[in-house]
């Protein structure tokens, strides 16, 4: 995978999971569940953080940093 295709990719599952906590926390803010509001957004962080790793991981392989001073 190229550079351009892995930041396309971290974007779209950016997004993807932001709408999913919005989603969850509208669905969960008037039923008795309330409480786990917090706690289903943090596990959709922690669900985030594993692609974006995965994908960032596969950026350095690839980018090569030229510095002459």
């Amino acid at each position: 995978m190229n550079t351009n295709k892995i930041a396309f990719l971290q974007i779209g599952i950016a997004l993807f999971f932001a709408t999913a906590m919005i989603v969850s926390s509208l669905l969960l803010t008037d039923t008795p569940y309330k409480q786990h509001s917090d706690t289903v957004t943090f596990f959709l962080i922690a669900l985030w953080f594993i692609p974006f790793s995965w994908l960032a991981k596969k950026t350095k392989k690839k980018v090569k940093i030229n510095c002459n001073y």
